[in-house]
Formats: structure tokens, C-alpha cells, sequence
């Protein structure tokens, strides 16, 4: 596996839990 292809992974995840962190925040 490459690791670019990783770390794109990785840049997904961090985005995806960012993105939650906010939604959370402007819900609550």
C-alpha cells in the first residue's frame, strides 16, 4: 500500500472528525 494512499486515509478521518466537532458544537 502506498503511503500516500494512507496518509490521504488519514487526512479523511481528520477531516471527518473535525467536521463532527463542529456540528456537534453548533447543535448543542
Amino acid at each position: 500500500m502506498p503511503s500516500s494512499l494512507s496518509l490521504l486515509l488519514l487526512q479523511i478521518s481528520l477531516t471527518f472528525i473535525f467536521i463532527f466537532q463542529i456540528s456537534k458544537k453548533i447543535y448543542i
